[in-house]
């Protein structure tokens, strides 16, 4: 058969054992927050209908991979397109619909590969794992709180990471167009700007406000990038709604002094009132569980850019990496059940994305990659001798020490040897004529450069000690 170019599509990545073995470190750490918390696992599909996806919104905006069966007759019925899932949360709230017996509050995480056909930018990729935590059933805002306190709490485990968390109120954002004056049907646009803040800055984010529609511009459709595209249109504000929107981001100062300052810019804007007496409450639970006040802080600036937001929002960021985004986000969404069934089901929840949050950690120098996580290698002298070295492999691999027996082609001790240098394996069992004879086996100490020979009945106890010693 021709030989195919081993090339990957554009936006994909591997991950090798260097990388997958701190990568999995990372997410176990993660999980173990979790669970401290109180939250479950969950495992929906990577698939779901297009419908469900979508909500059938005909302003929908994420560029979806849709999925089909060849030579499927239900291809082109809408009721049956499915697409890969863009988030995890549209599944759960499809998932709490389907199994309206849960127990409430409903308190899982889950995680898993989304993708979304975005252009690829630096720590960000098309397929990505993301790892939820959602409280579904309350819509208490110390609900909110925790979900913060977990965000704070998970980034404390990963030693040496200097961030901070952020959160906001869509309900503040919600009063925007009465308090600076512009037509609601504008919001989406507008938010999805402001989102944009802490990366590109106030300067830009106001630019882009007052920028003319796509109808207006006369400018023809481009063939550029999605977000290159957005990026040259706007909503179109007028010069005093942006400047009204330039002062609300203007607010600054201390969490409390912040609040005091959105009051008063708010007065009279109902909806804005509302998501403050929520944002108050937050504070205080957060003070009450002794999260530490450094690390978290009101920001009038999360817009957070997906429609399904209702309340409080939440974003956090690397201090010694802001040019890559957030890497925790999330917020509350009260109505995205209802898409499936009728009834309340408030709901709040964040997703890390690990592949986002991996690639910065590297960038930084926090991962120390290791090549495997084998402990010994026991070689392979005299392959009649094969019963005996598969026996000293089970012996070690019952006692818990992860170990392989050689199996590569070459038969010499140097390549042996070589590999284990190679890999970075810290214990080599070695039996040769001699130690047969004499009952006894050779263990070498990769990392003192030493070796000892020892009864055979000592192999476990020796093994065992090396490796208590050292950082494996």
């Amino acid at each position: 058969m021709p030989r195919v170019k081993p090339t990957l599509a554009g936006g994909f990545r591997d991950y090798g054992p260097e990388d997958m073995i701190q990568r999995q470190a990372m997410i176990a750490t993660i999980q173990s927050v979790f669970e401290r918390f109180g939250y479950d696992p969950l495992e929906t599909p990577l698939v779901e209908r297009r419908a469900v996806l979508t909500g059938n919104d005909p302003n929908f905006r994420m560029h979806l991979f849709d999925t089909r069966i060849a030579g499927s007759r239900i291809v082109d019925d809408p009721e049956q397109a499915m697409a890969l899932r863009f988030d995890l949360t549209v599944p759960l709230a499809r998932f709490v619909a389907a199994h309206p017996d849960l127990p409430r509050p409903f308190k899982r995480y889950q995680r898993g590969d989304v993708l979304r056909g975005e252009k690829p930018q630096a720590g960000r990729f098309r397929e990505f794992m993301q790892f939820d935590v959602d409280i579904v059933g309350s819509d208490q805002a110390i609900a909110d709180a925790e979900i913060i306190a977990v965000m704070v709490e998970t980034l404390r485990e990963l030693v040496g990471i200097r961030f901070s968390v952020r959160f906001n109120n869509r309900k503040l954002l919600n009063g925007l167009p009465e308090y600076a004056g512009y037509d609601s049907s504008l919001q989406a646009d507008v938010l999805r700007i402001i989102d944009k803040q802490p990366k590109v800055g106030r300067a830009a984010v106001l630019r882009e406000l007052a920028k003319p529609p796509r109808a207006q511009s006369g400018t023809p459709d481009s063939e550029e990038g999605a977000d290159q595209v957005e990026a040259a249109f706007g909503p179109g504000l007028s010069a005093t709604a942006v400047e009204k929107v330039g002062a609300f981001l203007d607010l600054d100062g201390s969490t409390d002094q912040l609040l005091g300052q959105a009051s008063d810019l708010f007065q009279g804007v109902r909806i804005a009132e509302e998501g403050l007496g929520e944002l108050r409450e937050i504070v205080i639970a957060l003070r009450s569980m002794g999260v530490p006040e450094e690390l978290w802080r009101f920001d009038l600036s999360i817009a957070r850019g997906l429609a399904y937001y209702t309340g409080p929002v939440f974003e956090a960021f690397l201090e010694d990496l802001p040019e890559i985004g957030s890497v925790f986000g999330g917020g509350r969404y009260d109505d995205l059940v209802s898409r499936f069934m009728a009834g309340s089901f408030p709901a709040t929840g964040v997703s890390v994305g690990i592949d986002r949050l991996f690639a910065a950690l590297k960038q930084l120098g926090r991962i120390t990659t290791k090549p495997t996580l084998t402990q010994a290698l026991v070689t392979v002298m005299d392959r009649s001798a094969m019963a005996d070295y598969l026996s000293m492999t089970g012996e070690l691999r019952r006692a818990g020490v992860r170990t392989m027996v050689w199996l590569g082609m070459e038969t010499g001790f140097k390549a042996q040897l070589a590999y284990a240098t190679r890999q970075e394996i810290p214990v080599v069992v070695i039996s040769g004529s001699n130690e047969r004879h004499d009952g006894s086996v050779t263990i070498k100490d990769m990392a003192r450069r030493r070796q000892t020979t020892v009864p055979r009945a000592d192999l476990v106890r020796t093994v065992a000690s090396i490796l208590q010693t050292s950082d494996t």
